[in-house]
């Protein structure tokens, strides 16, 4: 029946109304042939009977609940107007004012830059290019993103299309073309070859490269955050920007043991949790206590009666 919630309150009410009105017709109809107390009535005519009064009472019913409905959402609405002082402990945060916004668009200041780690990275050598190329170790080289996707999964997406070049010649892919991207957009890096080895007649080319994190088995993670509208936390994602850095720590409580919260560095506040099923790997692989180095790599949603959304890739675990 949602198709009857949606309608307008007055349509419901007419709809209603003539819902009995097959029964008033009807026992109008039969009234003279079935005397006073009902005694001549036929089995067919009280079967039609109680086939009429069920459907004036279901949509009675349902007019009733569909106003109930629009009640709680006109006293919600009311108690969101409200300031977050007098609503904070009634209900999480929405954004229903145009000052959200405004506060939105005040925060486009620059994040602070990331910190970054040498790491030595293994490409996947095009074997056919770099054959008879020499390649030595310092030599200089750079990773670009192009639009020409070299891999693509089954349904056709882009898996990789980061290459590593020297000079003109394109030598492999990079790996981390997703991760790298997720934070800094479709920039060129520079790195440099780092070893250039021939094992079992194959190349084995690695470079080093400065990147935000430092990959393992698990890391980096790309997720989304749970809990954003709770404890004034949509004001802070409000405040804060793309690229801002986070300290991701296992922060459980007694209902919720392991629960893995998310902090906005710049601004000094929590902006929501990492969803309960990443945190049940990350806690099988890094154990009580662990904390990382992430960073925010999207902000969405906002505006009038609509949250805040935050998409963030935890980077790296921070040393014991």
């Amino acid at each position: 029946m949602k198709w009857f919630y949606n309608l307008k309150r007055s349509i419901r009410i007419i709809i209603a109304v003539v819902a009995w009105l097959p029964l008033v017709i009807f026992a109008g109809v039969i009234s003279g042939s079935i005397g006073e107390n009902g005694e001549n009535m036929q089995a067919w005519q009280a079967v039609v009977v109680l086939l009429l009064l069920a459907v004036g009472v279901v949509f009675t019913v349902f007019a009733v609940i569909a106003r109930r409905h629009e009640t709680k959402a006109e006293r919600d609405a009311k108690s969101a107007a409200r300031t977050p002082s007098e609503t904070a402990t009634q209900r999480p945060s929405v954004n229903t004012a145009p000052e959200a916004n405004n506060a939105r668009q005040a925060a486009a200041r620059m994040p602070a830059p990331l910190p970054t780690y040498k790491n030595i990275v293994k490409l996947s050598v095009f074997e056919n290019r770099v054959a008879g190329v020499p390649i030595n170790a310092g030599d200089p080289c750079i990773i670009k993103f192009e639009s020409d996707a070299i891999m693509r999964s089954s349904n056709g997406n882009p898996i990789i299309d980061a290459n590593c070049y020297i000079g003109e010649i394109k030598i492999g892919l990079f790996p981390y073309c997703k991760q790298l991207r997720a934070v800094y957009g479709k920039a060129d890096y520079n790195c440099r070859i780092a070893s250039c080895d021939i094992i079992d007649g194959k190349h084995d080319i690695r470079v080093e490269i400065d990147m935000p994190f430092i990959p393992d088995k698990k890391l980096p993670i790309q997720t989304k955050i749970n809990g954003v509208t709770f404890d004034n936390r949509q004001s802070i994602i409000a405040a804060s920007v793309v690229g801002d850095m986070l300290t991701v720590k296992h922060a459980p409580t007694a209902e919720y043991p392991n629960t893995i919260a998310v902090y906005n560095n710049a601004l000094n506040g929590c902006i929501g949790v990492v969803p309960s099923d990443v945190a049940e790997k990350i806690l099988k692989k890094y154990k009580d206590g662990c904390a990382f180095d992430g960073v925010i790599t999207s902000i969405y949603g906002g505006g009038v009666g609509k949250n805040f959304g935050v998409d963030i890739m935890i980077l790296t675990k921070r040393a014991e």
